[in-house]
């Protein structure tokens, strides 16, 4: 488990504190990050070629977030509440070419 603690005051003299955890498995992808202060998990997920598939707020249960893949790795989908739903969509040479979210476009790759 990875740990970064801060501290500090802000301009108007109130203070903040950070206290965050992270635990990793044995090939370097992220399992589980924690803010000790707030009080929140959340717990990674990764199929077997070490693509991230699931966040949750608990080992194996509540959902936060789905992702989807293509055929090519490309990341294709982002179903849930964390980072909004919205999909990618790639061209012929699996480059990404625009991203649609909550019904409206969001970026579009020029050239």
């Amino acid at each position: 488990m990875y740990r970064c603690q801060m501290g500090g005051v802000y301009r108007d003299a109130s203070t903040y504190e950070y206290d965050y955890r992270w635990g990793y498995d044995a090939v370097g992808n992220r399992t589980k990050e924690q803010d000790v202060v707030a009080g929140w998990t959340r717990y990674y997920t990764y199929d077997n070629a070490d693509k991230l598939t699931k966040i949750g707020t608990s080992s194996g249960g509540s959902q936060l977030e789905s992702l989807g893949y293509n055929n090519s790795g490309g990341l294709t989908s982002v179903l849930g509440s964390l980072f909004g739903s919205r999909t990618l969509v790639y061209d012929d040479e699996n480059r990404l070419k625009h991203e649609k979210g909550r019904g409206r476009q969001r970026c579009r790759r020029r050239g």
